[in-house]
């Protein structure tokens, strides 16, 4: 387990949940959630504890033909206690795939629609959760418990969203 491993892409993915029709910045209403890195064999997911200080509570290996929609979407039912499970499994594969696609079923069938976004530009929104993902794409690779880049390395457990400064920033939310 953990062996060294080609990392190709890191990804980070954060809920928000609104719950007030106020003016409010994406990044004031994230919660902790996930880091995934995929790989040429295999992917990791790097969890987050849901408390004011960001510290990693967990770090799995899934092969890359195992589902990782299924494992996110579980931890973050679980972790925010959702109950449309249907709703954040779509939204997490369109923030992922960055299209809409992943809720075109969903759209047929509850009406609204997709809509990606800054996460430094304001919301109106009302009762409506959101991803953010923030990705970094570059020759990396995992060996053991480090990921090693650019001749520097850290532990994956220190391995959080703000660590990189050369990142692409999105924001998905579905609205009616």
């Amino acid at each position: 387990m953990f062996n060294r491993e080609k990392i190709y892409e890191i990804n980070f993915l954060n809920f928000g949940i609104v719950k007030q029709s106020k003016k409010f910045d994406y990044y004031d209403l994230i919660q902790p959630g996930v880091s995934i890195l995929f790989g040429e064999n295999k992917n990791y997911i790097i969890y987050y504890n849901n408390s004011n200080t960001i510290e990693s509570s967990q770090i799995e290996e899934i092969s890359n033909t195992e589902d990782y929609l299924i494992v996110l979407t579980k931890f973050f039912v679980k972790q925010y206690n959702f109950k449309d499970l249907t709703l954040v499994e779509g939204l997490l594969k369109c923030i992922i795939e960055e299209d809409e696609d992943g809720l075109y079923d969903y759209c047929k069938e509850q009406g609204g629609a997709v809509f990606f976004k800054n996460p430094n530009s304001l919301i109106e929104l009302e009762n409506n959760i959101f991803v953010v993902k923030q990705k970094v794409e570059c020759d990396f690779y995992v060996h053991k418990l480090n990921l090693f880049f650019n001749d520097d390395s850290l532990r994956l457990e220190e391995l959080n969203s703000g660590y990189f400064d050369l990142y692409n920033e999105q924001v998905v939310y579905w609205k009616k």
